[in-house]
């Protein structure tokens, strides 16, 4: 049934009223219930008298309208029926709607207990001591629970009316009910505007993110009218119309610029997490001062000899923990998510498993934390972790649930830290707690963390995941916003120029591969030439790569990444003529650069003008002794000087190193070859197999794309034979 649906709305969003109506009366004809009959009926009335008319050939003015206002209810009638049809059939929809309840939810209640909210938390505070707890108490319990039954009402809600617009869009804007449940409501709307698009919910989440004076509230509402934008907007001229003059604002752009980058980092979460594990993690714990035992956590006592025997050990391992520390630090500036893979572990708290927690903002009353400790909530620590955190609102909980089950069996010098701010979260004076982006960033790590671990994800369209059923491009990224239909204008290729070169960076290829399809030439033909340039690199397709540079240079004929980038594509694709002549030209504006020179002289041994390049080399090698690749390349020019002895004298040294290249062990055992010293030849071949891996039969490409120089120093294809066989006799 799924798929009607989708074919359905597809038809609609195409433009098609007549197929998507026969669909959905098929639909109808098969199905167990009558839900949508009547406005499929009078939809389908309306649509075959403006048949009638067109056929006995009136001329309507009104037609193109109202044909476009028949697409629109069909729209909503197909919406409605999905909607319908998950909340029987779809398990976090029952789950949903079995919480909600018979919740009423009429504007006017739905108004005054929100605002009554926040008139009973002020009274309440007034009560005498030995009765506020109590009642604060029990106020928060039955708020939590009208809350969480709002929420699940309003994403398990069918299209919204323009009265419903207007009433949220006013009350989530408003001072008079509390932030907290206006953020909450808010991920609420976004959620089943996510899972299908409904104009009016999309319109409300715009109209809070334009009027709005609360970050948070606004960031939360950006997030998810970009998050529910969809190519059935086409539909809706009156919201296409405000998604472009909201669009217009520099500030939008840079926004939107900066949401797609923040949803990479969320998408690197779990390589970065990979990343940490492998050189972080066992640094910090082989340095920690602590041990788990099965009485708790103590501190490991100190070795008295260690100061006599490693006196400086200290210092090291203090120095080995903070830089490792640093680069988390550093990661997390950077943007990356680095207590996913911690946090993700967490998740399996009963609090988890209803689903409003999972947007809810962190405060110290929630319900759900009414089990934690005596001595942890006596403590500071929630209002610490409540006022500043670089913790997203789930890991918070997290954090507190976890640490509660844990603080019984911590030293008391750990259990004191947790009245102390500055130790708990030291400062970071580059990292801004409270700027748009920073609350944007947190917001989008709560979302990652429900797509990824909440028990019903599977049955939810994910913003981070590909595809959003039939009707779209299964390869498509959901978060791709800038691929959208409505952003297929000139005026965005700057910001789309901006987003690819992040992506290319993150070496995200395939997204890449997506946005540049999106990108005209006109606006900035140089930056996406030499952006499509790298793609081309990055994907091994060097001709296309080639012709790319070349496009940027007549453009910019002193562009120096461009004949960089060209002189590398000309190497790669057996062109060391042009390579040669690029790599001069470069030398001619940077003669001091190494690089270009060593690059230069690789390509003159390639065109065989041995002597030239070694005269070169001889000069780098003076220059920079301790280059370990001007030493390769010159030891690979004396080798093709037939300077055998003087070659493998280089060589010796290079796999002397503690991580000598791989080639080197080939070159070396070539020099020996040529020498007709067949032991150390067979020996230094044998450890190119082993750190190739084992394959020996890699060894025998290498011998054949070296063919000539064997061959110029007598190695025939029964000598190459006889030595592979030799190898492999071990």
């Amino acid at each position: 049934m799924e798929d009607n649906f989708n074919k359905a709305l597809q038809k609609v969003i195409d433009g098609n009223l007549g197929d998507s109506i026969r669909i959905i009366s098929d639909v109808l004809r098969n199905g167990n219930n009558r839900f949508g009959y009547d406005r499929l009926e009078s939809i389908s009335n309306d649509y075959h008298l403006m048949l009638n008319y067109l056929e006995r050939g009136y001329q309507d003015e009104q037609r193109y309208h109202l044909y476009g206002k028949l697409l629109r209810k069909m729209y909503s009638l197909i919406a409605d029926m999905e909607t319908f049809s998950n909340r029987r059939n779809v398990s976090s929809y029952v789950y949903a709607l079995q919480l909600a309840g018979n919740l009423t939810m009429s504007h006017d209640f739905v108004r005054s207990v929100l605002e009554g909210f926040v008139s009973d938390v002020a009274m309440t505070s007034l009560k005498p001591e030995d009765e506020r707890e109590s009642a604060s108490i029990e106020l928060y319990n039955r708020h939590q629970i009208f809350v969480s039954r709002l929420f699940c009402g309003i994403w398990t809600s069918f299209q919204w009316s323009r009265d419903d617009c207007e009433f949220y869009s006013d009350l989530l804007s408003s001072p008079t009910i509390d932030a907290n449940d206006a953020q909450l409501l808010i991920s609420a709307v976004m959620l089943g505007a996510i899972q299908r698009f409904d104009p009016y919910k999309f319109m409300t989440l715009l109209n809070v993110y334009r009027s709005s004076s609360d970050k948070r509230i606004r960031q939360r509402s950006f997030v998810g009218w970009v998050f529910s934008l969809h190519k059935a907007i086409s539909l809706f001229p009156e919201v296409k119309e405000m998604v472009e003059d909201t669009c217009n604002l520099k500030s939008v752009r840079r926004e939107l610029l900066e949401l797609q980058m923040q949803v990479v980092y969320c998408l690197n979460a779990e390589r970065d997490n990979e990343a940490i594990q492998r050189d972080i993690m066992p640094t910090i714990m082989k340095n920690n001062n602590f041990t788990v035992t099965r009485f708790g956590i103590i501190e490991k006592e100190e070795d008295p000899l260690q100061d006599i025997l490693h006196p400086d050990a200290e210092d090291k391992a203090m120095a080995e923990l903070e830089d490792s520390i640093n680069k988390m630090v550093e990661m997390q500036k950077a943007g990356s998510d680095i207590y996913f893979g911690g946090f993700s572990q967490m998740k399996s708290y009963p609090f988890f498993g209803t689903m409003p927690n999972w947007f809810c903002p962190f405060y110290p009353e929630h319900p759900g934390l009414s089990s934690i400790s005596k001595e942890l909530r006596e403590s500071k620590f929630l209002t610490i972790l409540f006022n500043r955190s670089y913790f997203c609102d789930s890991d918070r909980y997290s954090f507190a649930l976890a640490l509660s089950s844990v603080v019984g069996k911590l030293p008391s010098n750990m259990r004191e830290l947790l009245n102390q701010e500055d130790v708990l979260f030291p400062s970071e004076g580059t990292v801004e707690e409270h700027s748009s982006a920073h609350v944007r960033r947190m917001y989008l790590q709560d979302l990652y963390r429900f797509y990824k671990l909440f028990q019903y994800r599977n049955d939810l369209v994910n913003p981070f995941g590909k595809g959003r059923g039939s009707d779209d491009d299964k390869d498509s990224w959901n978060a791709l916003v800038f691929c959208q239909d409505i952003f297929a204008k000139d005026s965005f290729d700057d910001q789309k120029l901006k987003l690819g070169q992040f992506l290319m960076k993150q070496k995200r290829i395939e997204m890449l591969s997506q946005l540049l399809a999106t990108i005209t030439p006109q606006s900035n033909p140089l930056d996406l030439y030499l952006l499509k340039a790298y793609f081309y690199m990055y994907q091994g397709k060097n001709a296309e790569a080639h012709d790319c540079f070349e496009h940027v240079l007549t453009l910019d004929s002193a562009h120096e990444r461009a004949k960089k980038g060209l002189s590398r594509v000309c190497m790669l694709l057996g062109k060391y003529d042009e390579a040669e002549r690029w790599y001069a030209e470069l030398l001619r504006s940077y003669p001091e650069n190494r690089n270009y020179e060593l690059n230069r002289s690789v390509a003159l041994l390639k065109l065989e003008r041995v002597d030239e390049a070694v005269e070169v080399l001889y000069k780098l090698n003076y220059n920079y002794p301790d280059d370990d690749n001007v030493s390769r390349v010159l030891a690979w020019g004396l080798l093709c000087k037939d300077k055998f002895t003087a070659a493998n004298k280089i060589y010796n040294t290079l796999l002397s190193c503690e991580k000598p290249a791989k080639e080197d062990y080939i070159n070396a055992g070539y020099c020996h070859w040529f020498l007709h010293e067949m032991e150390e030849a067979v020996s230094l071949f044998r450890a190119y197999r082993d750190n190739a891996g084992g394959d020996v039969w890699e060894l025998e490409s290498v011998f054949l794309e070296d063919k000539v120089l064997l061959e110029r120093n007598g190695i025939t294809k029964i000598d190459r034979h006889l030595m592979l066989d030799l190898i492999l006799q071990n």
